[in-house]
């Protein structure tokens, strides 16, 4: 198995443990007062330790529209709007982040585009024991950590991994790869369903969490991913020998619109960028495969009005387009 080429496919790993606290409601029936005194446990717990230091940290209720549509952008925030009837909060570091009172008491996210899933899990253990060290969690012998979602009763944790399957769409093979993956308890979906928006990048999680160890799970998770991108470099090799001359075009348009272009809405600048991508795992073209996923990070709408100068649509465009080219400037 060819797995430095494998991993260039992959996009980031993640790991997110959710956790309640035993004295109080879950959170779709806990107390303004409550959730209050929940925020204030682990903002006081995030002050006493160190691998704690450095974060940032937000109140979701008085989040403008922009700041909040930003969040969601980046994938952070994933409901449409904001219970009023709690405070929630989310805590920021580099790497990792808390959401509290979210959709749990405790959310905590780890990820990384280069770690191993191993290297994720000592993270996040390391985060877990602090917090089981000053608080009780809700946790029973037979079922384990429990929650809110049943499907998140056991470990509470769910892995995830992103990758990039552009030739698997080309050839019309993800319907299998959706049933295959629901047959063995994991969940294969496209990471971007925007309408228009062509999409080659797709996140597998498993589903339950009862029944099986932390390692386990990861595991699982990584044998799969595995024998997808291996299919997908079976295919991907099979079109380069019959059709790299159009690759190729495609790949280098791509990277001549971005170098000049003076005007670019966000989904033809995610869509050339992917492509470039693909030209890089391909070996086509020599640019860092972070920068280009950093880049698609940073181009969204809410992102560029909340970091640039831009206050109206066409504004964003000339930013974005603005930003790409900076970013690009030294790729030939």
């Amino acid at each position: 198995m060819r797995i430095s080429e494998l991993d260039k496919m992959i996009i980031d790993r993640k790991i997110i443990v959710k956790r309640n606290i035993k004295e109080y409601n879950f959170v779709t029936s806990l107390s303004k007062e409550d959730s209050i005194e929940i925020i204030e446990k682990i903002k006081g717990i995030v002050e006493r330790h160190d691998i704690f230091s450095g974060g940032k940290y937000m109140n979701l209720n008085t989040l403008d529209e922009y700041m909040s549509n930003e969040l969601r952008e980046k994938g952070i925030l994933d409901h449409p709007e904001e219970r009023e009837e709690i405070y929630s909060a989310l805590f920021m570091w580099d790497g990792f982040y808390m959401l509290i009172n979210y959709t749990e008491h405790i959310e905590i996210y780890v990820t990384d585009s280069e770690k191993s899933f191993e290297e994720l899990y000592l993270q996040i253990a390391k985060i877990e024991d602090i917090l089981e060290s000053e608080l009780e969690l809700a946790f029973d012998e037979k079922y384990g950590y429990l929650t809110t979602a049943p499907e998140n009763i056991g470990t509470g944790l769910t892995g995830q991994i992103t990758f990039h399957l552009p030739t698997m769409v080309m050839s019309g093979g993800m319907d299998k790869i959706y049933h295959a993956a629901s047959q063995i308890g994991m969940d294969m979906s496209p990471l971007y369903e925007k309408e228009n928006t062509r999409n080659y990048r797709f996140r597998l999680k498993n589903i339950y969490t009862l029944g099986a160890s932390e390692h386990e799970i990861l595991d699982s998770l990584k044998s799969v991913s595995y024998q997808i991108l291996s299919k997908e470099l079976e295919l991907r090799d099979k079109l380069l020998g019959e059709k790299r001359i159009n690759i190729e075009d495609r790949v280098y348009r791509a990277l001549g619109i971005l170098k000049n272009c003076r005007i670019i809405g966000y989904t033809e600048a995610y869509e050339n960028l992917d492509d470039m991508r693909f030209g890089i795992e391909s070996g086509l073209i020599d640019c860092s495969l972070r920068k280009i996923d950093r880049i698609i990070d940073d181009i969204g709408n809410y992102t560029i009005f909340n970091n640039t100068d831009a206050e109206k649509l066409e504004e964003i465009d000339v930013k974005r387009a603005s930003l790409i080219r900076k970013e690009l400037e030294d790729y030939q």
